[in-house]
Protein backbone atom coordinates (compact mmCIF):
# COMPACT_ATOMS: atom_id res chain seq x y z
CA UNK A 1 0.00 0.00 0.00
CA UNK A 2 2.57 2.51 0.97
CA UNK A 3 4.75 1.81 -3.10
CA UNK A 4 0.61 2.28 -4.60
CA UNK A 5 0.52 5.57 -3.12
CA UNK A 6 3.23 7.93 -4.36
CA UNK A 7 2.56 6.15 -7.95
CA UNK A 8 -0.75 7.49 -7.75
CA UNK A 9 0.00 11.24 -6.66
CA UNK A 10 2.43 10.88 -9.62
CA UNK A 11 -0.28 10.12 -11.86
CA UNK A 12 -3.07 12.72 -10.41
CA UNK A 13 -0.08 15.39 -10.75
CA UNK A 14 0.75 14.42 -14.25
CA UNK A 15 -3.33 14.71 -15.32
CA UNK A 16 -3.41 17.83 -13.70
CA UNK A 17 -0.76 19.09 -16.13
CA UNK A 18 -2.24 17.75 -19.49
CA UNK A 19 -5.70 19.43 -17.85
CA UNK A 20 -3.72 22.65 -18.09
CA UNK A 21 -2.43 22.47 -21.38
CA UNK A 22 -5.40 21.02 -22.91
CA UNK A 23 -8.41 22.75 -21.73
CA UNK A 24 -7.95 27.02 -22.64
CA UNK A 25 -10.56 29.19 -20.94
CA UNK A 26 -14.04 29.15 -22.46
CA UNK A 27 -14.51 32.36 -24.58
CA UNK A 28 -16.93 34.82 -23.87
CA UNK A 29 -19.00 37.04 -26.22
CA UNK A 30 -19.92 40.74 -25.70
CA UNK A 31 -22.02 42.81 -27.63
CA UNK A 32 -21.29 46.83 -28.75
CA UNK A 33 -23.98 48.61 -30.29
CA UNK A 34 -24.47 51.97 -31.22
CA UNK A 35 -26.54 54.47 -33.75
CA UNK A 36 -25.66 58.04 -34.46
CA UNK A 37 -26.74 59.76 -37.36
CA UNK A 38 -24.94 60.13 -40.70
CA UNK A 39 -26.11 61.85 -44.00
CA UNK A 40 -25.60 60.07 -47.15
CA UNK A 41 -22.65 60.54 -49.26
CA UNK A 42 -20.18 60.33 -45.57
CA UNK A 43 -16.63 59.28 -45.52
CA UNK A 44 -16.57 55.95 -43.55
CA UNK A 45 -13.00 54.72 -42.47
CA UNK A 46 -12.68 50.99 -40.77
CA UNK A 47 -10.36 48.84 -39.17
CA UNK A 48 -9.74 45.77 -37.90
CA UNK A 49 -7.44 43.04 -37.17
CA UNK A 50 -9.10 39.61 -36.55
CA UNK A 51 -12.60 39.15 -37.47
CA UNK A 52 -15.51 39.36 -40.56
CA UNK A 53 -17.33 42.68 -41.71
CA UNK A 54 -20.59 43.07 -42.85
CA UNK A 55 -22.11 46.20 -44.10
CA UNK A 56 -25.72 46.71 -45.21
CA UNK A 57 -27.12 49.91 -47.46
CA UNK A 58 -30.33 51.62 -46.39
CA UNK A 59 -32.67 54.29 -46.83
CA UNK A 60 -32.02 56.39 -43.46
CA UNK A 61 -29.84 58.51 -42.46
CA UNK A 62 -28.23 57.26 -39.93
CA UNK A 63 -25.55 54.29 -39.30
CA UNK A 64 -26.10 51.78 -37.02
CA UNK A 65 -22.81 49.72 -35.45
CA UNK A 66 -23.29 46.31 -34.14
CA UNK A 67 -19.47 44.77 -32.79
CA UNK A 68 -19.47 41.40 -31.41
CA UNK A 69 -16.48 40.94 -29.18
CA UNK A 70 -15.18 37.48 -28.79
CA UNK A 71 -12.49 35.98 -26.11
CA UNK A 72 -11.46 34.99 -22.30
CA UNK A 73 -12.54 37.69 -19.72
CA UNK A 74 -9.07 39.71 -19.42
CA UNK A 75 -8.73 39.48 -23.77
CA UNK A 76 -12.61 41.18 -23.58
CA UNK A 77 -11.27 43.68 -20.60
CA UNK A 78 -8.62 44.25 -23.17
CA UNK A 79 -10.65 45.01 -26.88
CA UNK A 80 -12.46 47.60 -27.28
CA UNK A 81 -14.05 49.76 -30.10
CA UNK A 82 -13.20 53.22 -31.44
CA UNK A 83 -15.55 55.56 -32.86
CA UNK A 84 -14.93 59.05 -34.42
CA UNK A 85 -16.75 61.45 -36.41
CA UNK A 86 -15.61 64.69 -37.39
CA UNK A 87 -18.00 66.36 -39.54
CA UNK A 88 -19.06 63.93 -42.22
CA UNK A 89 -15.84 61.93 -41.53
CA UNK A 90 -16.34 58.39 -39.57
CA UNK A 91 -13.64 56.36 -38.45
CA UNK A 92 -14.20 53.08 -36.36
CA UNK A 93 -11.43 50.49 -34.94
CA UNK A 94 -11.18 47.60 -33.29
CA UNK A 95 -8.84 47.88 -30.46
CA UNK A 96 -7.09 44.73 -29.50
CA UNK A 97 -4.73 43.27 -26.53
CA UNK A 98 -1.08 44.26 -26.80
CA UNK A 99 -0.66 40.26 -26.44
CA UNK A 100 -1.30 37.69 -28.30
CA UNK A 101 -4.55 38.42 -30.67
CA UNK A 102 -5.05 35.13 -32.01
CA UNK A 103 -8.39 33.92 -29.91
CA UNK A 104 -9.70 37.27 -29.86
CA UNK A 105 -12.38 38.08 -32.30
CA UNK A 106 -14.47 41.21 -33.37
CA UNK A 107 -17.39 40.95 -36.01
CA UNK A 108 -18.79 44.03 -37.09
CA UNK A 109 -22.27 44.18 -38.60
CA UNK A 110 -22.76 47.66 -39.89
CA UNK A 111 -25.95 49.44 -41.69
CA UNK A 112 -25.60 52.47 -43.69
CA UNK A 113 -27.03 54.95 -45.90
CA UNK A 114 -27.39 53.27 -49.45
CA UNK A 115 -25.43 56.33 -51.34
CA UNK A 116 -22.07 56.41 -49.11
CA UNK A 117 -18.28 56.48 -49.44
CA UNK A 118 -16.61 53.80 -47.99
CA UNK A 119 -13.07 55.24 -48.31
CA UNK A 120 -11.05 52.85 -46.65
CA UNK A 121 -11.32 49.21 -45.03
CA UNK A 122 -8.06 47.58 -43.56
CA UNK A 123 -8.33 43.97 -41.95
CA UNK A 124 -5.67 41.69 -41.57
CA UNK A 125 -7.96 38.29 -40.90
CA UNK A 126 -11.58 38.38 -41.81
CA UNK A 127 -13.70 38.10 -44.76
CA UNK A 128 -15.73 41.37 -46.07
CA UNK A 129 -19.27 41.22 -47.38
CA UNK A 130 -21.27 44.33 -48.29
CA UNK A 131 -25.08 44.39 -49.50
CA UNK A 132 -26.99 47.64 -51.76
CA UNK A 133 -23.98 50.40 -51.70
CA UNK A 134 -24.10 52.94 -54.03
CA UNK A 135 -21.04 54.96 -54.03
CA UNK A 136 -17.56 54.12 -53.31
CA UNK A 137 -15.82 50.72 -51.31
CA UNK A 138 -12.35 50.62 -50.91
CA UNK A 139 -11.31 47.39 -49.23
CA UNK A 140 -7.70 45.93 -48.27
CA UNK A 141 -7.63 42.25 -46.92
CA UNK A 142 -4.59 40.27 -45.99
CA UNK A 143 -6.20 37.54 -45.44
CA UNK A 144 -10.01 36.40 -45.99
CA UNK A 145 -12.79 36.31 -48.47
CA UNK A 146 -14.72 39.33 -50.19
CA UNK A 147 -18.62 39.34 -51.27
CA UNK A 148 -20.33 42.56 -52.94
CA UNK A 149 -24.03 42.09 -53.44
CA UNK A 150 -25.76 44.70 -55.39
CA UNK A 151 -22.98 47.37 -56.12
CA UNK A 152 -22.83 50.36 -58.24
CA UNK A 153 -19.98 53.30 -58.24
CA UNK A 154 -16.54 52.98 -57.66
CA UNK A 155 -14.99 50.11 -56.02
CA UNK A 156 -11.57 48.62 -55.93
CA UNK A 157 -11.30 45.89 -53.35
CA UNK A 158 -8.03 43.11 -53.03
CA UNK A 159 -7.15 40.29 -50.97
CA UNK A 160 -3.37 38.81 -50.56
CA UNK A 161 -5.42 35.47 -49.97
CA UNK A 162 -9.13 34.99 -50.51
CA UNK A 163 -11.97 34.15 -52.98
CA UNK A 164 -13.42 37.26 -54.35
CA UNK A 165 -17.45 36.84 -55.84
CA UNK A 166 -19.52 40.05 -56.78
CA UNK A 167 -22.86 40.49 -58.00
CA UNK A 168 -23.51 43.74 -60.13
CA UNK A 169 -27.22 43.86 -61.70
CA UNK A 170 -26.68 47.28 -64.19
CA UNK A 171 -23.80 48.69 -65.75
CA UNK A 172 -23.55 52.59 -65.63
CA UNK A 173 -21.57 54.53 -66.89
CA UNK A 174 -19.86 56.28 -64.03
CA UNK A 175 -19.11 52.27 -62.59
CA UNK A 176 -15.34 51.87 -62.05
CA UNK A 177 -14.58 47.81 -60.87
CA UNK A 178 -11.49 46.59 -59.73
CA UNK A 179 -10.87 42.94 -57.93
CA UNK A 180 -7.46 41.69 -57.52
CA UNK A 181 -6.49 38.67 -55.47
CA UNK A 182 -3.27 36.99 -55.09
CA UNK A 183 -3.72 33.29 -54.33
CA UNK A 184 -8.02 32.85 -54.77
CA UNK A 185 -10.94 32.68 -57.35
CA UNK A 186 -12.60 35.42 -58.68
CA UNK A 187 -16.40 35.32 -59.79
CA UNK A 188 -18.15 38.00 -61.22
CA UNK A 189 -21.70 38.08 -62.08
CA UNK A 190 -23.00 40.95 -64.76
CA UNK A 191 -26.30 41.61 -66.39
CA UNK A 192 -27.12 39.87 -69.35
CA UNK A 193 -27.81 42.69 -71.60
CA UNK A 194 -23.97 43.74 -70.67
CA UNK A 195 -22.40 47.27 -71.20
CA UNK A 196 -18.56 47.21 -69.84
CA UNK A 197 -14.97 47.36 -70.37
CA UNK A 198 -13.40 44.20 -69.49
CA UNK A 199 -9.97 43.44 -68.67
CA UNK A 200 -8.99 39.92 -67.18
CA UNK A 201 -5.63 38.06 -66.43
CA UNK A 202 -4.75 34.75 -64.22
CA UNK A 203 -1.24 33.81 -64.06
CA UNK A 204 -1.52 30.55 -62.93
CA UNK A 205 -5.58 29.95 -63.55
CA UNK A 206 -8.25 30.01 -66.49
CA UNK A 207 -10.89 32.39 -67.51
CA UNK A 208 -13.90 31.53 -68.39
CA UNK A 209 -17.10 33.57 -69.64
CA UNK A 210 -20.68 33.09 -69.68
CA UNK A 211 -20.29 36.08 -72.47
CA UNK A 212 -18.22 34.32 -74.93
CA UNK A 213 -19.38 32.74 -78.17
CA UNK A 214 -21.51 29.44 -77.86
CA UNK A 215 -17.96 27.97 -79.69
CA UNK A 216 -15.81 29.13 -77.53
CA UNK A 217 -17.53 29.06 -73.76
CA UNK A 218 -15.31 26.65 -72.53
CA UNK A 219 -12.20 27.70 -74.18
CA UNK A 220 -9.69 28.76 -70.87
CA UNK A 221 -8.07 31.95 -71.38
CA UNK A 222 -4.99 33.04 -69.03
CA UNK A 223 -5.86 37.40 -70.06
CA UNK A 224 -9.09 38.70 -71.61
CA UNK A 225 -9.26 42.15 -72.98
CA UNK A 226 -12.87 42.82 -74.51
CA UNK A 227 -15.86 45.74 -74.77
CA UNK A 228 -19.43 44.39 -74.63
CA UNK A 229 -21.95 46.92 -75.67
CA UNK A 230 -21.53 50.27 -75.41
CA UNK A 231 -18.60 49.79 -73.09
CA UNK A 232 -20.28 51.64 -70.08
CA UNK A 233 -18.40 50.23 -66.92
CA UNK A 234 -14.61 49.80 -66.46
CA UNK A 235 -14.18 46.11 -64.91
CA UNK A 236 -10.54 45.25 -64.09
CA UNK A 237 -10.29 41.32 -62.53
CA UNK A 238 -7.31 40.32 -61.14
CA UNK A 239 -5.62 36.89 -59.81
CA UNK A 240 -1.94 35.43 -59.35
CA UNK A 241 -3.23 32.11 -58.72
CA UNK A 242 -6.63 31.26 -59.36
CA UNK A 243 -9.71 30.75 -61.50
CA UNK A 244 -11.64 34.23 -63.17
CA UNK A 245 -15.37 33.17 -63.72
CA UNK A 246 -17.30 35.73 -65.54
CA UNK A 247 -21.50 34.44 -65.46
CA UNK A 248 -24.81 35.65 -66.47
CA UNK A 249 -27.23 37.13 -63.66
CA UNK A 250 -30.23 34.42 -64.62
Amino acid sequence: MKKIIPHLSYLLLILFLIHCKTFSPTPLRKEFHKEMDLVKNSCIYIENVNGDLEITGWKKDKIEITAIKMGTGSQLRQTDIDINKKDNNLRIKALFPRADISEVYVDFELRVPEEIQIKEIKIEKGDLSTHQIYGELRAEIQEGNINLEDFSGICEVTTDEGDISAKIPESKNSDNFSFKTTKGDILIHLPPELSAQIAAETRLGVITSDFFPSDKKETPLKSLKETFGKGKAAILIKTWNGNIRIKKIQ
